[in-house]
């Protein structure tokens, strides 16, 4: 199973939009998460608090990521984020690599894009400040290529022209993310662009897919002790899979 620590950075959340979002059936990410990460705040919160302890919320800007998927993330954090808590930034494969941003920060958001654009751009020396960050009570919110690179092993488009398939070291999701979901995935255009129905906790929506994965148990050969699924988990059950994601409490994967 997916091992995690209580969370030491507190993410909040504008609980009046969080429930406008949800029931609109507008924006989901959060539904991925379990209370235990987050703190949702009513709008008369203890504004006292927010001035003292304001954090940020940062996105991925570097090579690799996607415009759009850039200003998706920013537009729909800033639809939850409760803005007297937090300040939502973009930030540099330079600035990561050098470190500072994890003493205020308390999320690290990747979008849509290509990892290996990541891997690129951040090395190893990146990678390992990222994974510390997060083991030592930061949060990760991955979405598609961000989502991807955060697993234990991944294969896109495999025996096709834009196959990308290997071991990933961030680990953060210890089974495999294998895509793209739906046929029809191009970079250059939104012909693969799907409208895929999900539905979590009795709650039915439509999300925006272009070229996501899914997620699968653990491959056999790389599986270890610090990275093993649970037993009673049965691999081939998609239900089950959504449930293994929804059951970390500082990863946020789509």
């Amino acid at each position: 199973m997916v091992r995690s620590l209580p969370p030491t950075k507190p993410l909040f959340l504008n609980l009046s939009l969080v429930t406008r979002s949800i029931s609109g059936a507008s924006f989901k990410p959060y539904l991925m998460s379990q209370r235990s990460s987050i703190t949702l705040c009513k709008e008369q919160g203890d504004n006292s608090y927010a001035s003292r302890n304001k954090s940020s919320i940062l996105i991925y800007g570097g090579e690799g990521s996607s415009e759009d998927s850039r200003k998706l993330c920013y537009d729909a954090l800033l639809k939850v984020v409760d803005s007297r808590y937090h300040a939502i930034e973009y930030i540099s494969p330079e600035e990561i690599k050098e470190g500072t941003w994890t003493k205020n920060c308390c999320l690290i958001a990747f979008g849509g894009g290509y990892d290996l654009g990541f891997i690129n751009a951040l090395g190893q020396k990146g990678t390992h400040i990222i994974r510390d960050f997060v083991q030592q009570g930061g949060s990760y919110l991955g979405f598609c290529a961000g989502a991807y690179w955060a697993c234990n092993y991944i294969e896109f488009d495999k025996g096709g022209s834009l196959e990308v398939v290997g071991e990933r070291f961030l680990k953060f999701f210890p089974g495999n993310c294998i895509g793209p979901a739906y046929p029809g995935f191009d970079y250059k255009n939104k012909k693969g662009v799907h409208a895929v129905p999900v539905s979590y906790k009795g709650v039915l929506f439509r999300s925006y897919l272009h070229g996501g994965g899914i997620f699968t148990q653990p491959r056999k050969s790389l599986e270890n002790k610090e990275s093993t699924s649970d037993s009673s988990q049965k691999a081939g059950n998609p239900q089950t899979q959504r449930h293994i994601l929804a059951g970390c409490t500082r990863f946020f994967f789509f």
